[in-house]
């Protein structure tokens, strides 16, 4: 397994530990440009937008943040910011861009500049609610099919609990405020402590929702009315229909998948899930071979991809995994898995096992990776950790050519114009032995 490097990155001043989800990439101005979003324990909640390493927004009081998220909450069109407080109290922050206007009046002009020493503007949430206590993980998807995005949190109880946006009938005030509520939609009841959860499309194509079990397992948990769902052929729709009814009559609305390794695994152990990986454009029947892939980690070290009720591969690190997301790292269309581990050694690996590792120098509490736009219009895959030592590292450009291992002998014999010059020195059929002693002495010269 080789090491990579990366080299750019913004150092971000933040103060405050974190829990491990309450770090989050998103557009949250709706101005095509992703930001970085962070809450610590303290009740701050920073915003944090292009190379600037000082917050450009930030709000306070918020309590213990557990977990946040950025999404259409409210089906309004607009993305906001929700967080989700351990006491229970839910925020939502809609966020407006800059906006530059010509400013004849210099007294504006001055009060801007003052402003901008002053530090970040500061947010006021315009919706908030309290819900149940001890969230730790949180989800925004449409989950019932109704064309409407949903939450779902996931809590320390084992108790998983859904809820949607009901739109108030009264007259709003203002556009700070939001005018409506979360009315809970479904509860469900886990076996195991929740890790995480993901809106996933399974092998047949239709949404599912998935929460991790301990021990490198998962759950499906199904709504109790599925009949507002369309999509995908007519076979597939009346066998989901059927297979829904049969699990409705019976009441069961949460499935255990007890996936089984080769390798031994701690049964109590964390585990965390990922899905909807990419795996490059669909055929021209519209099917993509790749449909239905998952990945997990766990806090022993266990890494596994599955699709369905299959395990495609599963391995061992010798580190401790807190925490897996997926990016696009070589940029071909296809999703990489990264995992992290609490002493910030960060695995990326493809779908076929090919694996890279990038050693980060400082213990992390907190991890993420996604597109951040270090500029106007551009956003990049980074990596972003958060450490024990008050600060924010954000790497950007984190794109590598490929995962696999290469050689200089490999990168040269695709080259034109290297061809045509051991064509010349009728060394085209020459052994890689030879090309290699050729190549060390054009570079280095004759020992």
């Amino acid at each position: 397994m080789r090491y990579v490097s990366f080299v750019e990155h913004l150092q971000l001043e933040f103060s405050g530990n974190l829990m491990p989800q309450a770090m989050v990439l998103g557009d949250v101005d709706n101005d095509q440009d992703n930001e970085l979003v962070a809450g610590n324990v303290n009740g701050q909640l920073m915003v944090f937008k292009g190379t600037d390493t000082t917050p450009w927004r930030m709000a306070s009081g918020l309590g213990m943040t557990s977990c946040a998220a950025v999404g259409d909450v409210c089906n309004t069109g607009k993305n906001v910011i929700m967080t989700l407080s351990a006491e229970g109290w839910c925020h939502v922050f809609s966020v407006s861009p800059n906006e530059k206007q010509n400013k004849d009046d210099e007294k504006d002009k001055e009060a801007t500049v003052a402003q901008a020493k002053g530090g970040p503007e500061e947010m006021t949430p315009v919706y908030q609610q309290l819900l149940a206590a001890n969230g730790q993980a949180i989800v925004i998807a449409d989950i019932d099919k109704d064309g409407k995005n949903e939450i779902v949190i996931g809590y320390t109880d084992r108790v998983v609990r859904a809820y949607s946006w009901v739109e108030s009938t009264s007259a709003t005030t203002g556009q700070d405020v939001l005018s409506g509520k979360f009315v809970l939609l479904q509860t469900w009841e886990l076996v195991g402590q929740v890790g995480s959860i993901v809106v996933t499309t399974g092998v047949d194509g239709q949404t599912e929702l998935l929460a991790s079990q301990p021990g490198c397992t998962y759950t499906t948990l199904l709504m109790k009315d599925t009949g507002k769902g369309e999509g995908g052929d007519k076979e597939n729709n009346e066998d989901e229909e059927e297979e829904e009814e049969r699990q409705q009559a019976s009441g069961e609305t949460v499935i255990f998948h007890p996936l089984v390794s080769s390798r031994a695994r701690n049964p109590d152990v964390s585990t965390e899930i990922i899905g909807n990986l990419a795996t490059g454009p669909s055929d021209d029947a519209g099917d993509c071979p790749g449909r239905g892939l998952y990945a997990m980690c766990t806090l022993d070290g266990t890494l596994m991809l599955g699709q369905g009720e299959e395990i495609v591969w599963s391995l061992q690190v010798d580190h401790h995994l807190f925490s897996l997301t997926k990016l696009d790292v070589t940029m071909d269309g296809k999703d990489e898995i990264v995992a992290c581990g609490w002493d910030g050694q960060t695995y990326i690996m493809d779908h076929l096992r090919n694996m890279v590792r990038f050693q980060f120098d400082q213990p992390v509490n907190a991890f993420c990776a996604g597109l951040y736009a270090v500029a106007p219009g551009k956003n990049v895959p980074c990596l972003v950790y958060a450490t024990f030592h008050n600060n924010i590292t954000l790497h950007f450009n984190t794109t590598l050519p490929c995962l696999l291992p290469t050689t200089l002998t490999d990168v040269l014999a695709d080259k034109e114009r290297v061809t045509q010059l051991l064509q010349k020195l009728n060394l085209q059929d020459a052994d890689s032995g030879t090309l290699q002693q050729l190549y060390h002495w054009c570079i280095y010269g004759q020992p």
